[in-house]
């Protein structure tokens, strides 16, 4: 008799969007991209959510008969002790996240992974206690920085640390509206790209305000180490939102635009006339297979069946984007 192999449980907590809301019962078929926690568990096979939560309990009882998930909640606690989930994934608005792990930690049988949305908190001081409590309650936590499950990025990350554009000097992102909620997509993605090559420098941070016919946004320039400067220009979304990325380096280019809908990669070449150009780089990048989220919860698959290290997502790799994150808060949030 064939062996009926138990899947690995988990809850979700938070309702929304991204927890299942993005994503039709028919996202599940093949040809579809899945955007949502709920949707890519449901395509997986090793891996199923036994209960969803949200204080809205209208959205988790939608939102479990749409995954048909076995129960559904307002609230966690007693959920969690009952169900003895192997992981959690929180999923809820920004402002909570911080509140809501410290009490999954706090728990005396918590689960063996956490999977978190960004940013996991807006404090210094409340990263490094999570980073400790984590630490000894011996829990994986790991943040959705959705680049670090593209392999796309990955792909990149690899030709930067192997030299293929030489160094890099110069960074300039283009964004819009709250840097609480946009700053740490571009601030992940360079610590991710740049890796080993980023941490420990130092940052000096110089901010420039402007008002122009009573329109204001904030451009910021951080010095890395002495090594390359990255300007952060903010674009009025009442003009309209850009969101762009474009690393310069000293033997090429990569450019992001359009939410990364276009990516350019450009590399130095002499010309006749003996002048250092940049041209289009017949540059092939593996084509995208997954979404992010599918590839996210592969990792969380391969973590429990093949014991694969988090540590590319851990809280301890994600040191730098998170202080210089923080660092620039003043700066927007005022």
């Amino acid at each position: 008799m064939e062996r009926i192999q138990k899947k690995i449980k988990g809850i979700l907590i938070g309702c929304g969007k991204i927890g299942g809301f993005y994503d039709t019962p028919d996202s599940t078929a093949a040809s579809k991209e899945i955007y949502s926690y709920a949707a890519a568990i449901d395509r997986n096979n090793t891996l199923e959510l036994v209960a969803c939560v949200d204080i809205d309990i209208e959205k988790a009882s939608s939102l479990a008969q749409r995954f048909k998930i076995a129960e559904h909640e307002s609230s966690f606690d007693k959920l969690i002790t009952r169900e003895d989930p192997s992981f959690v994934i929180v999923a809820t608005p920004d402002d909570t996240h911080f509140a809501i792990v410290s009490q999954l930690l706090s728990l005396a049988n918590p689960a063996r992974l956490i999977i978190v949305e960004k940013p996991i908190c807006f404090k210094w001081n409340e990263f490094q206690h999570l980073k400790a409590v984590a630490k000894e309650k011996k829990v994986e936590v790991i943040v959705n920085h959705s680049r670090r499950f593209d392999q796309r990025f990955y792909q990149l990350k690899k030709e930067i640390q192997q030299n293929t554009f030489g160094d890099l000097f110069r960074v300039d992102f283009y964004t819009y509206g709250s840097w609480k909620k946009n700053g740490i997509h571009l601030m992940d993605t360079l610590v991710y790209l740049m890796d080993k090559k980023i941490k420990g420098l130092t940052t000096e941070i110089s901010p420039s305000k402007v008002d122009l016919a009573g329109v204001q946004w904030t451009d910021v320039k951080i010095i890395f180490g002495n090594k390359f400067v990255v300007n952060i220009h903010e674009n009025p979304e009442e003009h309209y939102q850009l969101f762009e990325m474009d690393f310069k380096f000293t033997k090429g280019r990569i450019h992001f635009q359009d939410f990364e809908n276009r990516l350019t990669i450009e590399k130095k070449q002499i010309n006749y006339l003996n002048e250092n150009i940049i041209k289009p780089l017949n540059f092939s990048l593996k084509e995208k297979k997954k979404s992010n989220m599918e590839s996210l919860i592969e990792v969380v698959e391969n973590f429990f069946k093949n014991n694969k290290s988090l540590n590319e997502y851990s809280l301890t790799n994600i040191d730098m984007t998170m202080k210089t994150y923080l660092k620039l808060f003043p700066y927007y949030e005022n």
